[in-house]
């Protein structure tokens, strides 16, 4: 039992267990009202037990020495800080340190006392970091409000998030540029390895369109999905950047490699058709089986034919489903001799132009069309994986109403928050890359 609690401390918090329990109701069709009774009453017993605990808590800590001269602090006492808590606020002692010679001050315990140097706790800025990866900061002052009763600012908020997010970014531009800086012998030692061993590894990119710093900008998008038998995902990552091509095709080699790409038996990269993305395939996944997107393959198909018979028409129905068949079934040169062949029959030069922009995009993807041995193989077929990434991960948190003119990095920061929630790191993230970094 902890020694740290007086017995009267002890006493007094018994005292109000029970006041919450006597203030409970008697009959069980008021659950309702019990469950909001023991909810309102324990989270102001928790607020009191932290308390008594910060209290009586020991403030003794090794005798540091000054960051400038480098020689011994001494102790000045100890000064008490309020700290917004998951129980709300409670005030703490901390000791002061001073350097006499320099007139330097120190407060050590602070740096796990208070996240980053706000006034709240760490596991009330997991909580705010966590929904801020959801919902702008208005919404999280209300559920603060509601579940915590903690009354932060939305500027506060704001910056717990961002300074959360921007600790993870550092750690992963640091990683990704100590890498590459590593002759090519010292890489191949230092690929990240991971514990996944999935039969398929498909890897996607693509670029999602945001308004920030006065102007709309394309965001980077990638994904990897570590697949089984049946294409059920076993590992997965997910993230977003204003990055170069260049840093964003090694960004996205790393987060293969941390996925299971280097284990897995088969390798697949998934694309839309985009120049940009069969180069970044070529430099950093050259193992990987190209594919390109069904779906994206599809959609010319129908506007092309859209193009020349008209939205909607049956004739245009009929003609893309020919070309698509032929397509399902490998037949790429058959559909471009069809469609030469129809080109050749058209005088409007808008038609004949629709079609000869299909007939391009058919033969610079031809190496990408096998679809019989893809479906034989058992590998993906299609890049929506990355364009739901795109419209859940990007869109749908910084395209909210009034969510315009980002700050590049403050964006990065809270999309990298809610890539780790949709890959399910976040809590990993949380004590490995943040509390242990302190």
């Amino acid at each position: 039992m902890s020694s740290v609690i007086s017995e009267e401390q002890r006493r007094q918090l018994h005292e109000m267990l029970d006041s919450v329990l006597d203030a409970m109701p008697v009959k069980v069709d008021d659950f309702e009202e019990a469950e909001r009774a023991l909810s309102g009453g324990l989270h102001g017993l928790g607020n009191q037990a932290l308390q008594a605990w910060a209290d009586s808590a020991n403030t003794s800590d090794a005798l540091p020495k000054c960051p400038c001269c480098g020689e011994p602090m001494r102790h000045r006492g100890c000064p008490t800080c309020m700290v917004a808590t998951t129980f709300g606020d409670v005030k703490c002692r901390r000791p002061r340190r001073r350097c006499d010679r320099c007139e330097e001050e120190l407060y050590p315990h602070d740096a796990r006392l208070r996240f980053a140097g706000h006034g709240v706790s760490w596991p009330l800025a997991k909580v705010v970091s966590r929904l801020m990866a959801w919902v702008p900061a208005e919404q999280v002052q209300t559920v603060l409000r509601a579940d915590h009763r903690v009354e932060l600012s939305k500027q506060t908020i704001q910056e717990i998030a961002y300074t959360a997010g921007e600790m993870l970014l550092a750690q992963e531009d640091a990683q990704r540029q100590a890498f590459f800086t590593l002759s090519s012998a010292e890489q191949a030692k230092g690929i990240p390895q991971s514990t996944c061993h999935a039969p398929v590894v498909a890897v996607y990119a693509d670029g999602a369109m945001i308004h920030a710093e006065g102007e709309w900008r394309e965001i980077r998008v990638g994904r990897v999905r570590a697949l089984d038998a049946e294409k059920n995902t076993l590992a997965q990552k997910m993230f977003a950047r204003f990055l170069s091509l260049e840093e964003f095709g090694r960004q996205l080699f790393l987060e293969a490699y941390r996925t299971g790409y280097g284990q897995a038996s088969q390798r697949v990269f998934l694309g839309d058709g985009a120049h940009w993305l069969w180069e970044l395939a070529a430099l950093h996944f050259p193992e990987a089986v190209p594919i390109l997107d069904w779906y994206h393959l599809s959609e010319n198909v129908h506007q092309a034919a859209h193009d020349v018979f008209g939205v909607g028409t049956e004739e245009a129905k009929v003609w893309a489903k020919e070309r698509l068949s032929e397509l399902w079934e490998g037949g790429h040169r058959q559909a471009r001799v069809a469609i030469a062949a129809l080109q050749k029959q058209l005088r409007a030069p808008t038609k004949r132009e629709a079609l000869r922009k299909l007939g391009v995009y058919l033969k610079n993807n031809a190496e990408r069309m096998d679809y019989p041995r893809y479906r034989a193989a058992g590998l993906p077929i299609g890049s929506g994986p990355v364009e739901s990434a795109c419209k859940c991960l990007v869109g749908a948190r910084c395209k909210q109403a009034g969510m315009r003119n980002w700050r590049c990095r403050r964006a990065e920061a809270i999309l990298r928050l809610r890539a780790a929630l949709y890959d399910g790191h976040f809590d990993a993230l949380w004590s490995s890359h943040l509390q242990q970094a302190t």
